[in-house]
């Protein structure tokens, strides 16, 4: 329990203080949180196929620095094409073919699973915009070093970190205590429908207190929204880990982390809620706020 313990807290100040200081800080920290966990995931994926290509290490970082370019949209889609086209480059150098669509499949798959992640959270950490609480642009403003602050940007960002986390938390311990029903059997037999209406509740709930406490707008209903909607897609996020390691046959992804697993274990959620914060942030600030 010590070690676990101990093990969290690491994961967590390698992870927040980096989003809360932004700027490049964040994106090296994050692309390098995720090429980590594209080691582990190409290791899931050989269990499964074969010989994947690993050249998708070698995009994800890219994800991150064009996330700060003045053409982001034009070449994020060149990596996504890149993302696509060098394994598949790699497989066709082979002198056995067989099960080269299978690997091809599977190392683009992991590039873009990481690789848009890495996009959209270092988009999020820097959306523009200000809060109605000065305590927020200060502490934004202090932590900031050559690189324009973003108050709003860092706003959202712990809004999805605490959402997914909270909700992840609260859906566990309400599933071991109260649950019954199972929500996916074959996936994940520990997960339960009491426990992901638990956590659906919790994140609603810290939406709306985030919503008020950071100031991105009075109105408690969008906090109620974002956070649910939030705790819905970091359940899926979560299963689609589980689905990987149910197909390999492993518990964990590693065992880089004691007491943890590995780094795609601990981010599995927030590689689809920073895409999906990113998008509802977009969306609410432009026609709801």
């Amino acid at each position: 329990m010590k070690t676990r313990s101990i093990s969290a807290i690491g994961v967590v100040l390698v992870g927040v203080i980096p989003a809360l200081i932004g700027g490049p800080i964040w994106a090296v920290a994050f692309a390098v949180i995720c090429m980590i966990a594209f080691v582990e995931y190409h290791g899931l994926a050989s269990r499964i196929s074969g010989r994947i290509p690993k050249v998708g290490i070698l995009i994800i970082p890219c994800f991150a620095a064009v996330a700060w370019t003045e053409h982001q949209e034009r070449l994020a889609m060149g990596l996504v094409a890149l993302a696509v086209a060098l394994p598949l480059i790699s497989t066709t150098r082979r002198k056995n073919l067989h099960g080269a669509s299978t690997d091809w499949a599977f190392a683009a798959a992991g590039t873009l699973y990481l690789g848009t992640a890495v996009f959209a959270g270092v988009q999020l950490r820097q959306m523009s915009g200000t809060v109605s609480r000065d305590w927020l642009t200060n502490l934004d403003s202090s932590l900031s070093l050559a690189w324009h602050d973003a108050p709003r940007g860092l706003a959202w960002l712990i809004t999805v970190l605490l959402c997914t986390w909270l909700a992840d938390a609260l859906a566990y311990m309400a599933g071991s205590k109260v649950g019954r029903r199972k929500l996916s059997p074959v996936v994940s037999p520990n997960k339960s429908k009491e426990g992901f209406a638990a956590g659906l509740g919790a994140a609603a709930v810290i939406g709306v207190i985030c919503f008020w406490g950071f100031g991105l707008t009075p109105h408690w209903l969008w906090g109620l929204l974002f956070g649910a909607l939030i705790a819905w897609v970091g359940l899926y996020g979560d299963l689609a880990e589980s689905v990987l390691k149910r197909d390999a046959g492993v518990k964990d992804s590693s065992d880089l982390i004691p007491g943890h697993g590995g780094f795609l274990d601990r981010i599995d959620a927030l590689l689809f809620t920073f895409i999906a914060g990113w998008f509802l942030a977009i969306a609410f600030d432009r026609y709801l706020m």
